[in-house]
């Protein structure tokens, strides 16, 4: 009870609305699974793959529970024209990259993005 009333206070001193955990701030948008129809396009990266996108860095683990949608996406992208570059880390879950502390392929997951964004 305490926590709910924290987090509706917290919405109403930024102007901001509370869901899912995450404040957002007057003049941005998020969108969670109740407010975007399934069939469209941007519900889901699998629905559709932009004109116009940045060359795609996916990096997924073996144990990711979206491992499947990562390989399709790459593909599906691979297959209109993206230089696509795939990285499947053995072992890993999902946003393991975010355990920077206690992996070592975190670490070296992060590096080689920082290395693709130069």
């Amino acid at each position: 009870m305490e926590k709910a009333r924290l987090r509706q206070q917290r919405a109403r001193e930024t102007g901001g609305r509370q869901r899912a955990g995450i404040i957002a701030e007057p003049g941005h948008r998020s969108f969670g699974a109740s407010d975007v129809e399934p069939q469209r396009r941007f519900a889901s990266p699998l629905r559709d793959i932009p004109d116009s996108l940045a060359r795609p860095l996916v990096q997924v683990g073996a144990t990711e529970i979206l491992y499947d949608n990562a390989l399709r996406y790459a593909q599906r992208a691979q297959a209109r024209g993206y230089d696509v570059t795939l990285q499947r880390w053995t072992g890993m879950h999902h946003v393991f990259q975010q355990n920077v502390e206690r992996l070592e392929a975190a670490q070296v997951a992060l590096q080689l993005a920082a290395r693709f964004l130069r």
